[in-house]
């Protein structure tokens, strides 16, 4: 898995392998220092889509974390400019 494009200025997007897709319980982003900006239940939609995205544009440059949660917990890192 990997975030792409990286370094992103409005919008991340990663695609999760069908065993994460399955079992998929939530996605987070949180900046470098560990403080949450934004959370997502796993809706329909977010469960039907083959390819994730975030909206970034309003967040400041830095890197930031999106953690994964599904029978495991993933982690992608990514840039945004």
């Amino acid at each position: 898995m990997q975030a792409f494009p990286n370094p992103a200025k409005n919008q991340v997007n990663f695609i999760l392998p069908s065993d994460v897709q399955r079992n998929l319980k939530s996605i987070s982003m949180f900046d470098v220092k560990g403080v949450k900006i934004a959370d997502s239940g796993a809706t329909p939609e977010l469960l039907n889509s083959a390819v994730k995205s975030i909206d970034v544009s309003n967040q400041k440059p830095g890197i930031y974390i999106i953690k994964i949660v599904s029978d495991k917990v993933h982690h992608l890192k990514f840039i945004k400019e």
